[in-house]
């Protein structure tokens, strides 16, 4: 990756975590529940809600570097497309994975898609459009210099 690639994707994840976090937020005034994956973070870490936002951003902008490095040239179609496509990846990585691992040492353990939870489906819900917001910002926003 070129270091011009590497800037841009940094930038780019950057927006994308944003607006995934503000996705999270105003998702509650429709209906879905209110996602918050930096006060997850922070709560696991021990640490002030900063550090959990801090480390949700970094892991935004590593997995957009993940989407420049790796997916960007091997998924279909356009920016938007390939945003929403990977929005929906990391939507099942999280879901079936990170959310159950991260979650499963707390007193209310999620489980795979939020089968432990009262409203799994609602969950889901929410956890798509927070990843969508990601993907569909991430795929405009990203486009390589070369």
């Amino acid at each position: 990756m070129t270091q011009a690639n590497f800037l841009r994707a940094v930038v780019a994840g950057f927006i994308a975590t944003y607006v995934m976090t503000m996705t999270g937020f105003w998702q509650a005034g429709i209906g879905l529940p209110k996602m918050d994956p930096a006060g997850l973070m922070a709560m696991q870490m021990g640490q002030a809600y900063g550090w959990g936002q801090a480390a949700h951003f970094l892991n935004g902008i590593i997995l957009a570097l993940i989407y420049a490095q790796w997916f960007y040239g091997r998924l279909p179609g356009g920016g938007l497309m390939k945003g929403i496509i990977y929005g929906v990846l990391a939507t099942i990585a999280a879901v079936a994975v990170v959310i159950p691992l991260i979650s499963a040492s707390t007193a209310n353990p999620a489980g795979i898609f939020f089968t432990n939870t009262p409203m799994p489906g609602a969950m889901l819900l929410g956890a798509l459009a927070g990843h969508l917001g990601y993907g569909v910002a991430l795929g405009l926003a990203y486009t390589p210099a070369d």
